[in-house]
Parts: C-alpha cells; structure tokens; sequence
C-alpha cells in the first residue's frame, strides 16, 4: 500500500508503462503529474483515471496527445496550472536527455518553472536535444541556476567529503561567475580548492557560513535548528569573524544573544532564539500553524512587543485576532491560511511562495480573515498567480495565430 502512494515510484512507473496507474492509490490517479505522465505514455490509462479528473475532456486530450501543441491547448488555463500541466508532459521528452547528464528531473523542473513562456516550453516536445543545448547556452540567472543543477551530480560527492550539504551549496554556486561555473564542469575539484581559497567576496562570505554547520550545531539550543539561524549570520559583515567562529562558534553565539540591539545579527537573532520557547506552545494553541510562518509576525515587533509576546503567547495570539490589520496581523493569518489551502494551491499550480506573495497585497481584515472559514473559494482567488508573473490566459484566435506563428519560425 505504501508503494502505490509513494510519487516517486509512480512517476517511475507510469513513465515506463501508463497502465501501471491502475495500481497507483486514489490520491495520485487523480494528481496532474501523475495522469498526464501515463497518457503520454499510453492514452488507454485514462481507463484509470479517476472519474473527477477524466471528466475535465481537454485535460485528457492534451495528455494523450503524442506531440501536443502547449500554446494551443493550454492558453486558456491560468499561468500556474499551465506550467504545472506543460511540466508534466514535456519531462518524458528531456528526462532520456537528462539522464546522460545526470541530472535528476526535480532539480531541473525547479529552474524550468521559472521559463515564462509555452512558446520556449514548446521547444522541449519539438526538439528536445536543442532545448536543452538553449538552456546550457543561457547567459542569464535561469541559465545560472539550470548549469548548478547539471552540476549537482559532480559537485554534490565532493562538498560531502568537506562536511558541506548540496543545500548549503546552493547559494554558494549562486554567487560565482559564469566563468567558474564552467571551470567546476571541468574540473570540480579544482573548482572547489579555487573558492576555498578565496579571502573576500561574496562567494568566501556564503561559503564560511556554510562551514559554520557543524561547529554551531554543537552550542545551539534545544529546538533551535542550524536554518534558522542561518539569516543571523548573513548579517555578519566580516568575513574574518565567520572564520574565527569555525574554532569559536560559542563566542559568536553568545555576541548575538548578548549584543547590544543595534547589531543587526543580534537583532535579527532575538526573534530566532524564541523558537524553542514558543513553538511548543503555538502548537499546543493553534494545530497546523508552522513557525517559519508565524516568526513572520514576529519580526515585525518592537522589542517591548516582542518581550511581551514571548511573556504571553496566548495574549499576543488574542491580539493578532482582533487588530488583523496592523503588520503581524497580516503575517499571523497568512500563517493561518498555510495548512487550509495548500493542498489546493499545490493542485492548481500555485507554489506556496507565490500565493504569500499575493496575499500580502490583500486586506487582512476583509480578505485573509474570512478565508480561514472558507479556504477552496479564497484559492479560487490566487489561480492566476502574481500579477507580474502572468502571461495571456485567454488569446483571441488572431493572437493565438500569431503566437502560433512566431513560435514556429523562432523554431
């Protein structure tokens, strides 16, 4: 039963026969990824879909279709659930491609959202050799970001052996150069023996934080994990010091629990250190809300409202209730909102981020209270995403030719 829920192996399976999601539990037979990688696998697995998800036709269609036309039939959808739908169907045509590079599909889907465009998309189901060749040659942030996931693979072993998580890594990779970034495709190595030796920048600077794993994860505190206090250290302006932490990592601790608050480490630490003070008791009051999301409305606080607030966590909860207006108001029913609707976000496209983001932009007191009694409506409302990040969700048939035609000869 555990393996019929499992996605992983799902995915696996229905990528190599469609048929198999008959074996697939409830709750992926009706998962968009799940569905649209078994009919472009093998149309006759819409006998398995369940009932509620095989009635939306055009869904079905543009799964079963062998070389489906994205801007054609996904130009109606809202820009998240037509990512969301494109993403599943074009990974059968560059997963073959990925895996000679030895990129894993999550790694590359995760630089692929941010492609704002069916028409580029397109290019993976037309040519899949070229659009992955496109995305090598890219010379901008996504092509950053697509060169550290072909990366991974190679880098990942080697930071291990230096006590560093790929997590970790992450930002690191980030701040180097094109330049660097194709010498580590060379020769990781020697890349990684290049940054260490660095004694200024940006890149020194992520990569001593990233050294202060283990030295720290000896004096943190009970309930405090090595994340949350990540953000502090990003507020250390010397280098030197981060260094000096890897021999005394006490030293800098006890400097951000007891600096003046003027040094912003310390201030941003005060809100951190209360982690395992009060998310026991959040837990205990309100089931569901998570403390990444709840110190939000944390650090929004003077420093006698926080001390109040840590004396009295159920009194500052009563007065977030009834003042959703102010500041941590608007955080505090965000953080509300999270375990009611995503799920429902995750299965219209939306990412978690992107919803915030829109949410922070409503009435606390008329939009994101009231959505607590009725959350699937309210998420109705965020099926667009973000302003700034939609594209046309309903062409004429004059601009659909248009975009039809200028893809075709980009092609």
């Amino acid at each position: 039963e555990e393996m019929r829920n499992h996605e992983e192996v799902v995915q696996a399976a229905v990528s190599q026969n469609g048929l198999a999601l008959e074996y697939a539990s409830p709750r992926l037979r009706e998962k968009t990824e799940t569905v649209l990688a078994a009919l472009g696998q093998n149309p006759d697995a819409i006998h398995h879909v369940l009932p509620i998800v095989r009635d939306d036709h055009r869904m079905m269609a543009f799964g079963q279709e062998r070389r489906p036309c994205l801007l054609e039939m996904l130009s109606e959808r809202p820009r998240p659930m037509a990512l969301k739908m494109a993403l599943a169907r074009i990974r059968m045509f560059v997963e073959p491609l990925l895996k000679e590079t030895k990129t894993s599909w999550e790694d590359a889907r995760f630089v692929l959202r941010k492609m704002n465009s069916l028409a580029e998309l397109q290019g993976a189901v037309d040519d899949p050799k070229a659009f992955i060749d496109s995305l090598n040659k890219r010379q901008d942030d996504m092509g950053r970001e697509w060169v550290i996931a072909t990366l991974r693979f190679r880098l990942e072993p080697l930071a291990a052996e230096q006590d560093l998580w790929w997590d970790e890594m992450v930002p690191v990779l980030k701040s180097c150069s094109r330049k660097e970034l194709l010498q580590a495709q060379e020769n990781g190595k020697r890349f990684l023996e290049t940054i260490n030796n660095k004694t200024r920048g940006e890149t020194a600077q992520l990569l001593a934080i990233a050294k202060l794993r283990r030295p720290f994860s000896r004096v943190l505190p009970v309930g405090l994990p090595w994340a949350d206090v990540v953000p502090a250290l990003h507020k250390v302006e010397t280098l030197k010091e981060l260094q000096n932490a890897r021999e005394a990592p006490d030293l800098l601790m006890w400097k951000m629990s007891n600096a003046q608050q003027e040094w912003p480490p310390a201030v941003l630490y005060s809100f951190l250190r209360l982690r395992p003070k009060m998310e026991p008791k959040l837990t205990e009051l309100v089931p569901g809300v998570m403390w990444e999301d709840f110190v939000k409305s944390l650090q929004v606080l003077d420093p006698m409202e926080l001390h109040q607030a840590s004396q009295s966590l159920y009194r500052f909860l009563q007065l977030l209730e009834i003042y959703p207006a102010d500041p941590p108001g608007r955080w505090w029913f965000i953080a509300r909102l999270r375990p009611h609707i995503e799920l429902a976000l995750d299965t219209q496209g939306n990412t978690w981020e992107e919803a915030v983001e829109m949410m922070f932009e409503m009435d606390p007191a008329f939009d994101l209270k009231p959505a607590i009694h009725e959350p699937l409506v309210f998420c109705e409302q965020l099926a667009e995403g973000p302003q700034h990040l939609r594209w046309k969700t309903t062409l004429r048939p004059e601009e659909l030719k248009a975009e039809l035609r200028k893809a075709a000869e980009d092609g």
